[in-house]
């Protein structure tokens, strides 16, 4: 049996980290300088891929991100330094929770979606990610959100180590550079998986067309 790795009754999608302090220029990042740019149009069209998923019973999962001293480790806190150090961050932390920064951004999250909590940057770190793409069934994950070069590509290449079918969507997910998003996607796809548009994606679950340009193959 022939199965197409955006088959409805085949894969499932996941969006990664689309959190305040990631995506809105009063978040961490954006008041660190990063260039958002990349983020709303990313946003867009996350927020219509879940639609049209919930219409074709294509099963989501919303990834969000926490860090505080009770998950973070010493080798997680210090991960940029060449040895460990005192008690405090190093930087002050991303998406604490219960704090405006680890709320979603722009995100019109369906009732039929499933959220879970990630403590590391790939999102099959978490058990419940696992747990819940198993039950599915799905033999294929197409992956998108922020930010493309770190999370969304380390969640898609442990998919690849999972066995599962692996995709990013390119214009639903963002990077805080053109290069970081460009580095990115050549690198998945020259040695990971596919990289897809979302029109791609749509057009294939609304029309379940096998017409798909061989560059994805």
């Amino acid at each position: 049996m022939v199965i197409h790795r955006l088959d409805v009754n085949n894969t499932m999608l996941a969006v990664i980290d689309v959190q305040n302090d990631f995506c809105s220029p009063n978040g961490t990042m954006g008041k660190r300088g990063k260039d958002l740019t990349q983020i709303d149009p990313a946003v867009n069209n996350i927020n219509n891929l879940m639609t049209v998923a919930e219409w074709n019973m294509v099963p989501t999962i919303v990834v969000r991100t926490e860090h505080s001293l009770e998950v973070d480790s010493y080798e997680w806190r210090y991960r940029f330094s060449d040895r460990l150090g005192k008690q405090e961050y190093p930087v002050a932390p991303n998406c604490v929770p219960g704090t405006w920064g680890a709320q979603y951004y722009n995100l019109t999250i369906p009732d039929s979606a499933h959220v879970v909590t990630k403590y590391r940057y790939s999102a099959l770190s978490s058990k419940a990610f696992r747990e819940y793409a198993y039950s599915t069934n799905a033999r294929s994950i197409i992956f998108c959100g922020v930010t493309t070069d770190i999370c969304v590509l380390s969640s898609a290449i442990n998919a690849v180590d999972l066995d599962f079918l692996s995709s990013i969507i390119s214009d639903a997910s963002a990077a805080y550079s053109q290069s970081e998003q460009e580095e990115s996607l050549g690198v998945f796809r020259r040695n990971f998986g596919s990289v897809y548009s979302s029109e791609e994606v749509l057009n294939h679950w609304e029309n379940g067309t096998e017409s798909l340009v061989q560059k994805h193959s």
